[in-house]
């Protein structure tokens, strides 16, 4: 029987299913449920879903799925629980829970092999112990299957790609509850969607990865001074449409001071001044200190540098050393404040008129005393891959150079105003940037302003019609899944 019953929540019987796997059914109320609703974004911790299944395996997953069509209830799925909006926990759906599918290893071919539910931090850990690397986002706690759904960004995507373009192979079960093993020669429908289709219409339990061999890299932290930050934003922009690809650089801008940082128990770091926007340079590059330092002295020569650390490390040790792991190796940090998350790609140079823009923005979140502060993040998102054609995966933005990252903090529970007012900020910059700014926005950074046309450009129509084949009932329900039933 499940845990425990909370008689004022609405989920469906469930007992037939639990005795068809081995896997565990959790119920409001029960430890399970409360751990599997513990996610990074913090206003969806107060949905309650309709239940939580944890799966034990792929037939686990199949009869769940088929059980699901049968008895009419729909579900939900999280990985890692790192949706920025927390659109896995939904209150008219049951909960799959893929943390436990969590193991990993390598094969002869030095593959590997891991589970939707394998965080990157301790991905990237086991591989480093064996000399090699996969290309990966840089938040630790994000689960591997929500990544390569939706694509992958981090700090090698220049030369080895999106984490999703080095997926080899994997393990779905569609919605229909049908269980494939899918490669670019073997269902290659099915193995499309894998690569950046938000796992709308099937869900990967086995996920083959290429590795790469990566000993030391040399990691780059640079504080900028505020009061340059025009000069920066420009000057950053020139350095990475020369940087050879093994130079895989972030911009990022923060707000600070009271109710204004990240972290609801600091003003900020301690080289910040309270009240004033943070400005980082961080990345790495594949290869030494010395080489690093040539390419990045437009940058290091700047009277606007107050501090620098360039570092000959592992790349686990760079991946570590670059991220607020005080936040974020808890999936579900008591001190985050909550985020509203969306982003824009850009194809073009960004130049001063762009960088007004984008300094026009940090200002309103950090000064607006109706604002709660947030930030702001440039990456780069060229490279190799540009060099793979947009609608030969389900990810569509190919010819990107970079990506712009707008976070707004806000309360736990927004009213209508705080909601249009973030929409007001949001809007004013874009059409400020519109000359430059494509209209694609990455479907891991989803926002309540997107649509699937932003998602998937032109390659919606397709996944439209394949997840109608592979989910006909719509068993796995998403607000990510395109179709006139987007909810």
């Amino acid at each position: 029987m499940p845990e425990s019953q909370d008689s004022s929540n609405m989920a469906p019987d469930l007992s037939r299913l639990e005795s068809e796997i081995t896997g565990v059914v959790g119920l409001p109320g029960s430890p399970i449920f409360h751990e599997a609703t513990q996610v990074f974004c913090p206003p969806a911790r107060h949905r309650r879903p309709q239940a939580v299944i944890r799966p034990a395996g792929t037939d686990d997953l199949a009869a769940i799925l088929r059980r699901a069509a049968t008895d009419g209830y729909r579900v939900t799925v999280r990985s890692g629980g790192h949706s920025f909006d927390g659109f896995p926990i939904r209150e008219d759906a049951v909960l799959l829970d893929l943390s436990g599918l969590n193991e990993a290893r390598l094969d002869s071919d030095r593959r590997l092999h891991a589970g939707p539910g394998a965080r990157i931090l301790d991905l990237a850990k086991d591989l480093d112990a064996s000399g090699c690397a996969v290309p990966t986002g840089d938040c630790p706690t994000v689960g591997l299957g929500g990544l390569v759904s939706g694509g992958g960004f981090g700090y090698a995507t220049r030369k080895l790609g999106l984490t999703t373009d080095n997926l080899m192979e994997a393990v779905v079960v569609t919605g229909s509850g049908e269980i494939h093993r899918v490669s670019r020669s073997r269902s290659p429908d099915l193995f499309w969607m894998c690569q950046g289709g938000a796992g709308t219409a099937a869900i990967m339990t086995e996920i083959v990865l290429r590795t790469f061999p990566v000993e030391r890299v040399t990691a780059a932290e640079i504080t900028m001074n505020w009061e340059y930050a025009r000069e920066v934003i420009v000057l950053y922009d020139a350095v990475m449409r020369s940087a050879p690809l093994d130079l895989d650089l972030k911009l990022k801008f923060r707000t600070t001071g009271p109710d204004r940082f990240m972290d609801m128990a600091s003003e900020g770091p301690q080289d910040a001044v309270p009240g004033e926007p943070l400005v980082h340079i961080d990345g790495q590059y594949l290869g030494n200190r010395q080489q690093a330092e040539a390419l990045l002295s437009p940058l290091l020569d700047h009277p606007a540098v107050v501090g620098l650390s360039l570092r000959e490390e592992s790349y686990f040790e760079a991946m570590t050393d670059l991220i607020p792991l005080s936040l974020l190796v808890d999936p579900a940090p008591e001190t985050i404040r909550p985020t509203r998350v969306t982003c824009d790609f850009v194809a073009a140079a960004i130049g001063q008129g762009e960088a007004d823009a984008l300094v026009r923005f940090v200002e309103e979140i950090q000064y607006a005393p109706e604002m709660h502060g947030g930030g702001l993040l440039i990456e780069p998102c060229d490279g190799v891959v540009g060099q793979i054609a947009s609608d030969q995966t389900a990810y569509p933005h190919r010819d990107q150079r970079m990506v712009i990252e707008w976070e707004l903090f806000h309360p736990l529970v927004c009213t209508s105003e705080q909601i249009s007012r973030m929409d007001e900020c949001l809007s004013s910059a874009r059409s400020q940037l519109s000359h430059a700014i494509s209209g694609g926005r990455y479907v891991n950074y989803a926002d309540r302003l997107d649509t699937p046309s932003n998602w998937w450009l032109g390659n919606k129509d397709r996944l439209e019609t394949l997840a109608g084949r592979f989910d006909p009932q719509g068993v796995i329900v998403s607000r990510l899944r395109p179709g006139p039933d987007v909810r």
